[in-house]
């Protein structure tokens, strides 16, 4: 019996399709469909044990600048962290201090301009005066400032990453285990993936300027969300 040779085309067909497939194989494991193996993603189950986030922090002082001077002791500093913690209990995060580090603040006209209220606080402008030799590269840093001019509380710079606090609420006050713990707990919040919430009757961290309610309050989806974060490693925005 003699052989018979396979049309052209149906060959040419054939390859042809099995490059479309390929080229589908490989678009859909790089944009990510969430199918993917990946070694740096938490695992698929969250089995409700407590998460432990160690953060470092750094307290900034300068010789001329007072707004970046901090006052705060390593003492005073765990309390912030006490009061913080006692938000973060209800999604079983406990936060932990990895060390203390004193370090000189960086000079930056676009900071001082932003003090002086010409410019907008904006994450640039912050970030333009946070020393980074010492800063977790991909983990969880804290830096505390005296003050943030009254403009803002605290910001979340993912650049660095850091969250970053004044000792100083709005009233000048050192509310450490009220205001500034609160503050802290909002910021981290935002390290932990999450974003501003509205303002309800039932209250939430993450509502910005709100008065109403419980100004702690987590819903059981932000919760889902700040314990992946962690449970990823890094902060959120960090690759």
């Amino acid at each position: 019996m003699g052989l018979t040779a396979k049309p052209t085309s149906t060959i040419h067909r054939a390859t042809l399709h099995r490059c479309i497939g390929a080229v589908a194989a490989l678009f859909v494991f790089a944009c990510g469909d969430g199918t993917a193996p990946s070694t740096s993603a938490p695992p698929p189950i969250d089995d409700g044990r407590p998460l432990s986030v160690a953060v470092r922090t750094h307290l900034l002082e300068h010789p001329e600048n007072s707004s970046l001077n901090t006052f705060l002791s390593t003492t005073e500093v765990q309390v912030v962290f006490d009061g913080a913690n006692a938000v973060w209990v209800q999604a079983s995060i406990n936060l932990t201090i990895e060390s203390v580090v004193r370090e000189q603040a960086r000079d930056s006209e676009e900071f001082d301009r932003a003090l002086r209220g010409e410019v907008g606080f904006t994450t640039g402008a912050v970030a333009s005066v946070l020393p980074r030799t010492h800063v977790l590269p991909d983990g969880w840093n804290v830096f505390f400032v005296h003050d943030l001019g009254g403009f803002v509380l605290g910001i979340y710079v993912a650049e660095v990453p850091a969250v970053v606090c004044a000792e100083l609420d709005r009233t000048g006050q050192r509310d450490l285990g009220g205001s500034v713990a609160h503050t802290l707990a909002h910021e981290l919040g935002h390290s932990f993936g999450l974003f501003h919430a509205p303002c309800t009757p039932e209250g939430n961290l993450m509502a910005p300027g709100c008065s109403e309610g419980d100004r702690t309050r987590l819903t059981e989806s932000q919760i889902e969300v700040a314990r992946a974060q962690v449970r990823y490693g890094r902060p959120y925005g960090v690759r």
